[in-house]
Order: structure tokens, then sequence, then C-alpha cells
């Protein structure tokens, strides 16, 4: 098995081919898989993870490069284990969606659009990005590999600094943070906050997982540039540990990420049902839960822990999904804006 690694520090992403791969350390290639598969997480992480399947999702990933002449381009992707989906944008410019069918290496053709071509610089001044920086974004949670890139009587570069945002921050927790319930993750809570903060944000959520592994908080404590970490823990933990594992965990977690990190953001559980089951088995787990977190937080002696009440984000129940768990659109969108507000004067 073949690995490419990410050098540098995360801001600059990983490059290969001339291009930059943002929010993705390591590229693999595999036996009996074409191209190299997009690994958020290394190899050691990927290992030591508990549940592993959500470690391997390429949601949030993203293939970049700038046109230097206009021209076209296509990449071509396959997604391996389900069908997925791929969002082109120039800068914070959406242009177009592009099914990725499972198991068919898929060509996406990439054009740079006429109307880019205009000299509206001033006008783009409250974007993150350069307009001529051509994101792949890849929009669900479909294992994708790379399989190759064609550039026709034009060339391509890696972005600059001068493409990109000057911040850059990690957001580690559930499916929640991994965007589940928004209908399109561009859209989820992290995506929309990152963007109001005119920065970028590396999703480390995992669906079904987050437990805490230490080496997780060892990774994420070792990842240069950074400007600040946002945790949302324990949703995934309340009926596969005690209250004693869970605080052990949570404790090594956050302060091995303050010790390293400028600043560390971290949220209690989101209201869902089971907040106001009171008759229910996990209500007290919950709350048991919560209470860790708060006193941990309290007690950093690192001085940069910042602790956010889940019911400050989450503020209408009525924003969940039917599953009464994950938010829908609505509660995205709501909770991108309240956690834009909370961090954007402690940043």
């Amino acid at each position: 098995m073949g690995r490419a690694k990410m050098d540098g520090g995360v801001n600059s992403g990983m490059r290969y081919n001339d291009l930059e791969f943002f929010n993705v350390s390591e590229l693999t290639k595999l036996e009996h898989f074409p191209g190299v598969r997009l690994n958020r997480f290394p190899e050691n992480i990927r290992s030591a993870i508990e549940r592993k399947t959500p470690v391997s999702f390429s949601r949030g990933c993203e293939i970049r490069f700038v046109f230097l002449d206009g021209g076209a381009a296509i990449a071509y992707l396959l997604a391996a284990d389900e069908d997925g989906e791929a969002l082109i944008f120039f800068g914070d410019y959406m242009c177009s969606r592009v099914a990725l069918p499972k198991g068919i290496i898929t060509p996406v053709h990439i054009s740079f659009p006429e109307l880019m071509k205009r000299d509206f610089d001033e006008l783009n001044n409250k974007s993150r990005y350069s307009k001529n920086l051509c994101r792949i974004f890849l929009n669900n949670k479909a294992v994708v590999h790379f399989v190759g890139f064609e550039s026709h009587h034009c060339k391509v570069a890696p972005p600059q600094a001068k493409d990109l945002p000057d911040k850059t921050w990690v957001a580690y927790g559930s499916s929640i943070t991994h965007g589940a319930g928004a209908s399109s993750n561009n859209n989820s809570y992290v995506q929309l906050c990152a963007r109001l903060l005119k920065s970028q944000a590396l999703n480390l959520g995992m669906s079904g997982a987050c437990g805490c592994e230490k080496d997780i908080g060892d990774y994420i404590a070792s990842l240069h540039n950074l400007d600040f970490v946002f945790l949302e823990l324990g949703v995934n933990m309340r009926l596969g540990y005690t209250l004693e594992e869970f605080e052990k965990r949570v404790l090594y977690l956050i302060e091995t990420i303050a010790s390293k990190q400028k600043k560390v953001f971290v949220t209690t559980i989101y209201p869902n049902l089971q907040t106001y089951n009171k008759e229910g088995s996990i209500f007290e787990k919950e709350a048991s839960y919560n209470e860790a977190l708060r006193r941990i937080a309290s007690k950093n002696k690192s001085g940069n822990v910042c602790l956010i009440e889940g019911t400050e984000l989450l503020t209408n129940f009525s924003d969940l999904s039917a599953d009464l768990l994950h938010p829908s659109d609505s509660g995205h969108i709501n909770m991108g804006y309240n956690l834009y507000n909370k961090i954007k004067q402690l940043i």
C-alpha cells in the first residue's frame, strides 16, 4: 500500500500532482482500487479509532487548484462504497453539483466561468477565497478516490496564501459536527461558521463515533498553524462508557490540546429528546456528562479553554430533524450563526 502524507502546516493542505488536498492528511493507494484514497486521518489514527467506518468518510474534503490562464480541466473521482456528490466552487461562489455514482470513475468537468474573469475584486472583499480558486468539495459520506486530473490548453497550480483564508481551525465531534441532518454539507453549522469567520475548517467529525481516544487528542494537539479548536463531545458516548471513563478521556483530550493550541472551545451535548426524557436511562448519563465537561473546562490551568453550553447553540428544539437528535437545515443555520457570535470576539 503506497502512502502520501501531508507536509507543512495545515493552512496550505497537502500537495499532490500540482493540486492541493484540504482536510486530507494522507493519500493511500489500495489494492483493487484505482488512484489514491482521500483520508482525513493518518493511518496510525485510523487504526486507533474504536469505531472504524466513520474515519474513512470523505465528507468535507476538498481538491483545490487555481487556473493560471482560464481554460478547462477534468478531475476523475471514484466513490468507492456508496453514491457520492461533489460541489464545484470558485472561491465562495457555487458553480455546479456533480453526482458520483458508486463504483464508477466519474469525470468531473470544470470550466473557468466567463463571469469570474471580470474584475470585481472590490465586490469580492467579503469572501474568504480568491474567486480564481477552484474548490471540489466532497459533499457526503462516500469514501472517495482521486483517480486523475487533466487540464486542457491551460495551466493550473496549487493555491497560494493570497488565495486562502487567514484563519484555520479544527472541529472534532459527532455526526452533528460532521454535518448530519443538513441537506447539503456546505450548509452545515461548522461550514457556515467557518464562512462567517472568513476561515476554513478541518472537519474531523465522526458519525456514530467520537470516542475521545487518546490518539485523537495527541493528533489534534500536533497540528500546526491552527487558530483554535472546537470540540463537541459526549453524545455518542452516552451508552458505551461509564462516567469515570468519559471523564478520564475528556480530561486528557482537552488538557493535551489546550497545552499545544491557542484556544479551545468545548460545548456540552446539544439538546435532544433524551435531554428532557427524565424517565429514560440516558437522561441522567447525559446530565452527568455535561457536568463533567463543565468541571473539566473550569479547572483547566492553561487559561485558553472556553465552555459553550449546547443550549446556547441549538436554542430551538424544533430546529431538530424528526429523529430528535440531529439538527435540520434550519438548525444547522441557526447553530452556525450562534457559534460564530460566541467565537468571533475571542479569537
